[in-house]
Formats: structure tokens, sequence, C-alpha cells
């Protein structure tokens, strides 16, 4: 008789890219996960998790679950970070180290490899379904270890005309050359010269927009704006 499906379809993790085992599988399936861990241990191919300390030094070692794959109503593989950390309590000196593992379970016995550290939680991070980073290091899919995503909008900045005509920053009166890259931060609610904001690109040549109101200091009377 085959196990009854994990209670939540929604993967949950934490910002690191760990699972939370307990939003994702039902208790039949969490027990497998722990026992399958626990052995992997108990065989001396996963490091053994602990915490100690003194007055002068903490030390610990965790096991975290990135992923888990169900086969046949079974807890098969796992990908498992061990995380350790130290630290000098009175220097505050600290150190901390992370490796991956793959561990899968076979008729006879439990097989653990190292995988990637460095692009392991990316990839976790961009599964949609449980199981599919262990088949992504069994070879049998590919899961992409993507660029973080990240949102854009778009600023005017607000350039003015002095006296000579020469373009420059109708927040300060700085000189503006066009032909000369000049990079700026900026926030939305910022007023350090600019204006509106949407989710486009900013433009590569000057364009037109609305005028607002000149300063008083300066002379001209064109307002223009530009990248």
């Amino acid at each position: 008789m085959q196990a009854s499906k994990p209670a939540y379809t929604t993967i949950s993790r934490n910002q690191y890219g760990a699972l939370s085992p307990a939003s994702v599988l039902n208790a039949e399936h969490l027990a497998q996960l722990n026992a399958l861990r626990d052995a992997a241990v108990k065989a001396g191919k996963l490091p053994a998790p602990f915490i100690s300390g003194d007055k002068k030094e903490f030390e610990c070692l965790n096991l975290d679950i990135y992923d888990v794959l169900l086969f046949r109503g079974k807890v098969k593989g796992l990908v498992v970070q061990a995380r350790s950390f130290w630290k000098h309590i009175r220097k505050g000196y600290t150190r901390s180290a992370k490796e991956y593992f793959l561990v899968l379970r076979t008729a006879r016995r439990i097989d653990v490899t190292t995988v990637d550290g460095a692009t392991c939680a990316k990839r976790a991070k961009n599964t949609v379904a449980l199981g599919e980073l262990v088949q992504h290091y069994q070879g049998k899919l590919v899961v992409k270890c993507k660029a973080p995503s990240t949102g854009g909008w778009t600023g005017f900045k607000v350039l003015a005309k002095d006296g000579e005509g020469h373009l420059v920053s109708a927040y300060d009166g700085s000189p503006y050359h066009l032909d000369k890259w000049r990079s700026q931060a900026a926030l939305r609610a910022t007023v350090a010269g600019f204006t509106t904001t949407s989710t486009s690109n900013w433009p590569s040549t000057p364009r037109a927009e609305a005028k607002p109101s000149r300063p008083a200091s300066l002379t001209g009377s064109d307002l223009s704006f530009a990248k």
C-alpha cells in the first residue's frame, strides 16, 4: 500500500533555500525523511549534527533539507546541507562553512555524494516540485541556476540650459555632458532632480517630457530630459 500524498503542494523554503519539511510532507513521509537522514549519519556518510560551547567558544553543525524525492510513496532521496558555525565569544571571531550532499536510498544501501556547493541553493529556489533537485543531480533533468531577478524602474533627469546654453542639472546646477557617462543613484521618492518613474528601461537618448517649474537660479527657458 502506498503512503498518502503530502498534505501540501506548495514548496515552502526559507530565505536561504532550505525546505520546511513539516510544511510540505505529511507525518509518514516526514518520519521517512528523518529515518533516511539519521541512517546516513549513523553510517558515517553525513556529518553528525551537534552543538557545544563554553566560556570561550561556541560551535554547532546543522543538517538542513533542500529537496526530497518521493517514489512510489517512499522517501528515496534527499539533498542535504551541512552547515557549521564557530564563534570565539570574547574576541568575536566567527567561521562558517557549508557542504551539500545527495543522499539516495537503494534496495540494499544508502549512497551519499557531494554536490556543487556554489549553485545548489540557487537551483533549489528555482524548483517548482519536490524531487526536481534530486533528479537534477541524478542527471535526469536540468534545474537551471538563474541569476536573481531584480525589478527595474525608469527615472528622468531634469536638465536646463544655463546662460551660455550648456546643459546643467536643474537640481544643483552641475554641468551635464551628454557625451560622457554619468551615474547617479535614486530612489522612487527622491527629489534630487529626478521625476517620473515606470517599469521600462532607461532611455538611451534625451526625451521630452512635461516641463516642470524652472529653478529661479537658472536663466534658460528650455528644459529637457536625458539619461
